[in-house]
């Protein structure tokens, strides 16, 4: 038996269901309401698998955010204790960045027995074990994915010419494949360009993609069928097998495609949303902001301009290295947090600067704070 939505005569009319939200609707198929207890795994999936969370993905994560909050899943609840996740109401967001990755760590790493045990035990002492393993994980995790963007960004500069690349194709020898993905959207995130990275283990080698918008990546490896072993994957995300002999031909291949598409796609750009002053942006605004979670892919956060900025200081980088400012326009001070930068980022408090970003409320120890998520920053004359 197939069950798949994108075969050409099925009529079944949402496209877009992640692998785990396609299980969700089997179950749902033969168990009935039954199926509902699954709901918190059909949400992560939509998450991490980054489906678009529109149609019925939107509300598979909206009912699954629902019941992770409610704490009722032993495993759930002790990996948001051991992850330091207090707030009642858990966020698109917190599953993309907190808990998501410390799941995925067991099979990036090593086996992803341990992360179906803490999802499946109701046993609250191996619980909280399996949550800690999961967390130290995680940092191993961490130390694996800056150790091979390291590595990546060398290959960038050594190798790839944007004139003539499209898109960014990085390969390395031994480069840990559990964390492939997670690079392969730092340099999307670095460049705005659809980047793939591989690693070879003698002749075979694993490629994960990552792509912007515009650039259907599942078409591009489609395009490129004759150079590799086996592919799938979606518009954003996808995954393959190729043999050493064929990579430059699939890097050739590959950038032939990207011709075809239209230039802007390649250029970095940012929709903005509105152009507003710091002191638009109080508590009441951003809760009503929360009313159109959850956020993700397809779903973006509203995003902002604002004019005149400086900076009050520099903060202490986080412990993932991204460069943390305070930034002001003499009437509000916010913390200001740019994801796709390191910490040699800075701003003197001389200069002024236009910012982009999206906005967000974060709570810490019972303390509410405004934290903009910083997209873009450009001098003014």
């Amino acid at each position: 038996m197939i069950i798949n939505p994108l075969q050409e005569d099925c009529p079944y009319p949402f496209k877009d269901l992640s692998a785990g939200g396609l299980a969700f609707k089997l179950a749902q198929a033969l168990i009935g309401k039954g199926a509902f207890e699954f709901l918190d795994l059909a949400a992560l999936s939509c998450i991490c698998d980054i489906a678009p969370l529109v149609g019925e993905n939107r509300i598979l994560t909206t009912f699954g955010l629902d019941q992770i909050s409610s704490r009722h899943n032993t495993g759930f609840k002790n990996l948001c204790e051991v992850a330091g996740l207090k707030r009642q109401k858990l966020l698109a967001s917190d599953l993309a960045f907190v808990l998501g990755p410390r799941i995925n760590a067991m099979g990036r790493l090593s086996t992803p027995d341990k992360a179906f045990r803490l999802l499946t035990t109701h046993s609250p002492g191996e619980a909280r074990e399996l949550a800690q393993l999961l967390h130290q994980e995680n940092q191993a995790r961490q130390r694996e994915d800056r150790q091979l963007l390291k590595q990546a960004l060398q290959v960038v500069e050594r190798e790839v010419h944007f004139n003539r690349d499209k898109v960014i194709v990085v390969s390395g020898d031994g480069w840990h494949e559990g964390v492939m993905g997670i690079v392969a959207n730092r340099l999307v995130d670095r460049f705005g360009r659809p980047a793939i990275v591989i690693t070879f283990d003698g002749a075979e080698g694993k490629g994960s993609g990552r792509s912007v918008k515009g650039f259907h990546l599942f078409e591009s490896l489609s395009y490129c069928e004759s150079t590799l072993e086996q592919f799938g994957g979606h518009e954003l995300a996808a995954g393959f097998t190729i043999r050493k002999e064929k990579f430059q031909a699939f890097r050739i291949k590959l950038n032939e495609y990207a011709q075809k598409v239209a230039p802007e796609v390649f250029f970095r750009s940012v929709d903005i949303d509105f152009e507003v002053g710091l002191d638009t942006l109080d508590s009441k605004v951003l809760r009503e902001i929360q009313f159109l979670e959850p956020f993700g892919s397809g779903n973006r956060r509203p995003v902002f301009l604002t004019r005149g900025l400086r900076t009050k200081g520099m903060l202490k980088p986080m412990a993932s290295g991204k460069p943390r400012w305070l930034v002001t326009d003499g009437t509000q001070t916010f913390d200001a947090v740019w994801a796709s930068r390191d910490q040699t980022v800075h701003f003197p408090e001389s200069e002024r600067y236009q910012m982009v970003y999206a906005p967000r409320l974060t709570h810490w120890d019972g303390i509410e704070s405004v934290v903009l998520d910083v997209k873009d920053v450009k001098a003014e004359s």
